[in-house]
């Protein structure tokens, strides 16, 4: 239906086949290992990005794509700390041809409880279901992906849950199970300044309750290459049309990433039952409905970016 609908197919990927993916199409002499960035410098003619181990890069542009605590952003809009929002996340992976899930749909799955949730999906070609495990906690975790945990970890935040997410924890790797703590920021009003400017995270860090963090940073690149090529020798109009774009969607799914993960959450039983209701209402008018209403986030097409460059709004 999602070809129907919107003209493409609906992939679940798991991250790791990703990076696989892009990094077939990259030259290992491309890429730089075992050095941070720590700031950018401009002027006229180029941009330069300046390294922790003393070294340099310069380049008609710089694209910041550090992640949420990014270099680059700092060093064109000054620190600013991402704050954590009280809400945990685990990841991990279940093999199924160690442990057969019949009571796992092939479709993704969310689980809803109080103050929590857990969505489960298929990756690797059937081959393994990944669990995305979400619940609120004051103590504060470290924004890392490989942030150690445990099973037991895990199964104590999700003690009293339906068997059958106890019984699909309980088949989780003990050792290559992972938690981080969910940071965000306010959407900003501008990415770019003169030759530099942000991408992914770096620009607009995403809760994961729309899971499409990932997704608006591969809409990102495209949008970009696409402008850099339309403006092969105006560079900061390039960056200009290229967050005309990109903010204003980008900063929508922030926002409906947040609020969505509070309707996740809901922990009255009197919101839980309207929250339910409405869905169950909705998958009976539709049934290929994706739960909560999204549809303005699958219709964007990238690739009539250029189409709109004459109605963008730049920022001078």
């Amino acid at each position: 239906m999602c070809r129907e609908n919107f003209g493409a197919d609906f992939h679940h990927v798991h991250r790791a086949d990703l990076h696989a993916i892009l990094c077939k199409d990259i030259a290992a002499d491309h890429v730089r290992f075992n050095t941070v960035c720590t700031g950018v410098t401009q002027d006229a003619q180029s941009a330069t990005a300046h390294f922790d181990d003393g070294s340099t890069f310069q380049a008609d542009i710089i694209v910041g794509a550090d992640g949420i605590h990014s270099a680059v952003r700092d060093s064109l809009w000054g620190a600013d700390q991402a704050s954590f929002t009280g809400h945990m996340c685990w990841r991990a992976l279940v093999p199924v041809e160690q442990h057969p899930l019949p009571f796992v749909s092939p479709d993704a799955s969310f689980w809803f409880g109080p103050k929590a949730h857990i969505v489960t999906y298929y990756v690797k070609g059937g081959a393994a279901v990944n669990i995305v495990a979400v619940n609120e906690s004051a103590d504060w975790v470290a924004e890392s992906w490989t942030e150690p945990s445990t099973r037991e970890e895990l199964m104590a935040a999700y003690d009293g849950w339906h068997q059958n997410i106890i019984d699909l924890l309980q088949r989780t790797d003990p050792d290559q199970t992972f938690k981080w703590g969910l940071f965000d920021r306010d959407p900003m009003k501008q990415w770019a300044k003169g030759r530099a400017t942000l991408l992914g995270d770096a620009a607009h860090p995403m809760l994961p309750f729309l899971s499409q963090g990932a997704a608006m940073a591969l809409e990102d690149a495209f949008v970009l290459a696409e402008m850099i090529a339309h403006f092969p020798a105006d560079h900061e109009a390039a960056l200009k049309c290229y967050e005309a774009e990109r903010l204003a969607r980008t900063a929508r799914v922030q926002l409906e990433a947040r609020e969505r993960g509070r309707t996740y959450h809901l922990s009255t039983p009197e919101e839980q039952r309207a929250r339910d209701e409405a869905l169950r209402k909705q998958q009976a008018e539709n049934p290929n409905a994706v739960g909560i209403k999204a549809e303005w986030v699958y219709e964007y097409d990238a690739t009539r970016c250029k189409e709109r460059i004459g109605t963008m709004e730049t920022v001078e």
